[in-house]
């Protein structure tokens, strides 16, 4: 676990899990996709680490994942795993400033974003910065961070 009690250590390639008394190969912890073929226990794989997964495409062989491995995600966080017959979404990351936590949040997964809550996480606060530009195009999944205050009430 890295970053904290909220957040998720995620290592990319290719490892064996036990799931229900069978063996589980997904790309999600080590190596090179090319040979990866999707399992329908990869999602519970993943949940059981605090993550959820996306799988893109209708493919039997997994092409991608992201967020790529090293990465500290924080809990609840979703990680795309695509198929052979789709490529990866970009988004354009929105101007949050001023906002709520759980406008942001509710943004966030609309637009397949992960979001790193840093200070304040109360009903009163509001975001005052974020480490991604407003408008940069990024892929499906990053993880941005935003800073949030609580807001005074005398303003």
């Amino acid at each position: 676990v890295t970053g904290g009690e909220d957040a998720i250590s995620l290592r990319v390639g290719l490892q064996s899990f036990d799931h229900g008394g069978g063996q589980v190969l997904g790309q999600i912890l080590g190596g090179d996709p090319a040979d990866v073929r999707l399992h329908a226990a990869l999602p519970a794989a993943l949940q059981k680490r605090g993550l959820n997964a996306e799988v893109i495409g209708d493919g039997q062989r997994v092409t991608d994942q992201y967020p790529v491995g090293g990465v500290g995600l924080p809990k609840g966080s979703k990680v795309y795993v695509y198929t052979e017959d789709k490529l990866p979404k970009y988004v354009d990351v929105p101007d949050v400033n001023g906002r709520s936590v759980s406008y942001v949040k509710s943004l966030f997964e609309s637009l397949g974003l992960n979001l790193a809550v840093d200070g304040s996480s109360s009903s009163s606060a509001v975001a005052v910065s974020q480490d991604y530009e407003v408008g940069a195009n990024v892929r499906e999944g990053t993880v941005i961070t935003v800073t949030f205050v609580n807001k005074n009430i005398n303003d």
